[in-house]
């Protein structure tokens, strides 16, 4: 009860948008996590070439950006690949990230953005949580779909016309 309580009280997080380019702030974030990559897993991207300017807060989406490419490697026990690929569709920027690991079973994708659910030993429960209101905030989606001992994917999509 009080796990609800906490969340219900709780001030939403603070967005501010700036125009930025979507595909730079992309590549900075799998440059950095590429680093964070041991040999088991191989990590890659495909973004588009072309700048895409879009208002967003640039620091909250490297925060989820970082937050669901480290979620994808640490479902990964033995070898493995983390792939994120960007697209523009229609007004849409769409990033999707795919993994080979573990995947979810039914009742982890039901819970899957609950406030303190959490399926890691060390884990809070919030980062997906967290991402998934700043995506909102963006007046964006984000959404997941998994197979136990498949993998999982996860859908981001952003408006390009957003102010």
């Amino acid at each position: 009860m009080a796990k609800k309580l906490w969340y219900a009280k709780r001030r939403k997080i603070n967005i501010e948008k700036n125009l930025i380019d979507i595909n730079l702030l992309l590549e900075d974030v799998c440059e950095e996590v590429s680093i964070a990559f041991n040999t088991n897993v191989e990590f890659t991207w495909v973004l588009p070439k072309d700048e895409l300017m879009i208002y967003a807060d640039y620091n909250r989406l490297k925060q989820v950006f970082i937050n669901i490419i480290k979620n994808a490697k640490e479902s990964i026990a033995g070898k493995g690949k983390v792939v994120l690929n960007a697209k523009i569709s229609k007004d849409n920027y769409i990033i999707t990230v795919t993994d080979n690991g573990i995947g979810m079973d039914e009742e982890t994708s039901k819970n899957i953005g609950t406030p303190f659910y959490t399926t890691k030993k060390n884990g809070t429960g919030l980062g997906v949580c967290l991402s998934k209101e700043i995506i909102e905030r963006h007046k964006g989606l984000i959404k997941y779909s998994s197979k136990k001992n498949k993998g999982t994917i996860v859908n981001i999509t952003l408006p390009i016309k957003s102010t």
